[in-house]
């Protein structure tokens, strides 16, 4: 279950780095691979016979991933607006 937490801990240091700078395209999609990763970590880290370990994994993996794909279009559209790859301030 270390596994879960590491691949969490990732995932939310992903997300908070994603509001911090929403032009950066590229942690859209850190999120949505961490939040694959915490999706998965049941099977990498065998412990499926956990089921509540097993669905807090699912549920928060498949959250991750859904919100870094559906954050994609609006960091892109930013992103060409403001004319480039300048950080947010």
């Amino acid at each position: 279950m270390t596994l879960m937490m590491v691949f969490g801990l990732l995932m939310v240091v992903t997300a908070v780095w994603s509001v911090a700078m929403p032009r950066l395209v590229s942690m859209e999609w850190a999120l949505a691979i961490s939040g694959a990763l915490l999706f998965a970590s049941p099977w990498m880290g065998q412990f499926t016979s956990y089921s509540m370990s097993t669905w807090v994994s699912w549920i928060c993996g498949a959250v991750g991933v859904a919100a870094g794909l559906m954050a994609l279009a609006p960091a892109m559209e930013m992103r060409h607006a403001t004319g480039g790859s300048s950080t947010a301030h």
